[in-house]
């Protein structure tokens, strides 16, 4: 029970970081990009 508790938290923990990591770098590359299409402007 244990060991699939654990597991849970790793898959859970896995499946956030699957969404959040492309989310992340989506959101901070449109960020970047707008600040240098300001600077460049």
């Amino acid at each position: 029970m244990e060991g699939r508790g654990d597991g849970a938290i790793g898959g859970a923990a896995a499946f956030i970081a699957i969404i959040l990591v492309p989310a992340a770098i989506y959101a901070g590359w449109n960020t970047v990009a707008s600040w240098i299409s300001t600077i460049f402007s």
